[in-house]
């Protein structure tokens, strides 16, 4: 009998934990709209299953902002080559890293491949957290609006591309 009960009782703590997933990428499109204005088409290739609550903030954040989002799935390995090459065929003005996703997140094994040929295009790439400049991101916002933003000097000199004045690089460790 209880075990019918576990799937609404996951489902409501779902639901409930929503609101505190809202806002991460608020402060990251403010500053991509601010310093590329022109950029109104961002691209995010992640395992649709394993990112759903983040993708739905991203998409409300997105159209708040008159921002076009693509998003992509990509839940296994082999499907990379044939994936990265559709999503840069479709001309993305950035590319975003979705921060937990586990193939191209911030801790993906997969991310530095996808930033050095996304790169190759003159295409930036961005993310909510510091880690993902390790992979050769441009700028990476925090979720709040008094977050630094971070950035990545050299590969924005390797793409030509405008850094906001406030930006600073992060302390190595």
């Amino acid at each position: 009998m209880l075990h019918r009960y576990w799937g609404r009782a996951v489902a409501v703590a779902a639901f409930m934990c929503a609101p505190l997933l809202a806002g991460d990428y608020d402060h990251l499109f403010d500053v991509v709209k601010e310093i590329w204005p022109d950029r109104t088409v961002a691209m995010a290739i992640c395992d649709k299953d394993a990112n759903q609550f983040a993708l739905i903030d991203l998409a409300d954040t997105a159209k708040a902002r008159n921002i076009s989002l693509i998003i992509v799935d990509l839940r296994d390995e082999k499907d990379y080559n044939r994936t990265i090459l559709t999503a840069m065929g479709r001309n993305p003005g950035f590319f975003l890293i979705i921060d937990e996703d586990p193939l191209l997140g911030s801790k993906g094994h997969l991310t530095s491949r996808m930033v050095y040929r996304v790169s190759g295009r003159d295409i930036p790439v961005v993310g909510i957290s510091a880690e993902v400049l390790k992979h050769g991101a441009v700028l990476a916002v925090g979720s709040g609006a008094k977050d630094p933003i971070y950035v990545n000097k050299t590969a924005a000199a390797h793409i030509k591309i405008a850094l906001p004045p406030d930006g600073v690089e992060p302390k190595a460790k």
